[in-house]
């Protein structure tokens, strides 16, 4: 259950052709609701009493959850609008970020609570056979550096097309190098996420250990991580701010202007929906 609020909205609005802020946030309740049943394979009853819980968590929290990410784009706008701003700044602000993470996770704990303390031995079933799927295909990828450079670029041109409206030859060798220096952290979150499935296993029958674990797990609490990945991910979130902070150096004009246009846009958008 991925359940995180403002990488719904991100990935609705990155993944898909829908550029509307205020459909996403409506499709997002069936979105969470399907990747959800995509692993447990609920039955249509319990599946209905997902969607339901989503949609209370969303609209009970909505205002709030919005206020918090507007805000830090504002701070982001403001920053970027400086001439040479500083990553120490960048920082702060990604830090400031991840404590959002937790806050959003949380709020979402009654969904949680609906899936997994009604969990069923056919629906852990259902995750053991969705999760080993995946961890298949990330093995096949890490296991192939042709798909594994593929896989990510595809990500980055997205994500270039939708803030910058496009990349230049120069930007993507920039990311190539970071897609290139950091496939070890990726081994390591493969790993951590293969932990994470053996200790949903083992809490199975422990139904408030098992949400409480998932939701330190989902929040990204120390707590719950390894500490091979812990460091890893230290290192790793400093190198996509550098990425970023590099990216943006040899941005054209153009691309800032649209980039700045772009998260306006959003932005704008969320605070009407407050």
């Amino acid at each position: 259950m991925r359940g995180l609020f403002i990488f719904v909205i991100a990935g609705l609005f990155i993944f898909s052709s829908c550029s509307r802020v205020d459909l996403v946030l409506s499709l997002a309740p069936r979105y969470m609701a399907n990747e959800v049943d995509d692993a447990f394979d609920l039955t249509s009853k319990r599946y209905a009493k997902v969607k339901e819980a989503l949609v209370h968590d969303i609209d009970l929290n909505k205002k709030e959850l919005l206020g918090l990410i507007t805000n830090q784009l504002d701070k982001l706008l403001r920053l970027l609008a400086t001439k040479d701003f500083k990553t120490e700044d960048l920082q702060l602000l990604f830090d400031e970020s991840k404590e959002i993470q937790k806050k959003i996770i949380y709020a979402f704990k009654p969904s949680f609570s609906e899936v997994l303390l009604q969990l069923s031995s056919d629906e852990l079933l259902s995750l053991n056979t969705y999760a080993n799927d995946r961890f298949k295909k990330i093995q096949e990828r890490l296991n192939n550096k042709k798909n594994y450079d593929k896989h990510y670029t595809k990500i980055y041109v997205r994500y270039m097309d939708f803030l910058f409206d496009f990349s230049t030859d120069e930007q993507d060798q920039i990311y190539k190098k970071f897609i290139d220096s950091n496939y070890d952290y990726y081994l390591v979150q493969f790993e951590e996420r293969k932990s994470f499935l053996k200790q949903f296993e083992i809490l199975f029958a422990k139904k408030n250990e098992l949400v409480d674990y998932s939701l330190k797990y989902y929040a990204g609490d120390p707590e719950v991580k390894s500490k091979n990945y812990a460091k890893s991910q230290i290192i790793f979130y400093r190198n996509i701010i550098i990425l970023f902070v590099d990216l943006w150096k040899v941005a054209t004009d153009r691309q800032k202007v649209n980039f700045r246009k772009n998260l306006t846009r959003i932005n704008d958008e969320l605070k009407n929906l407050m």
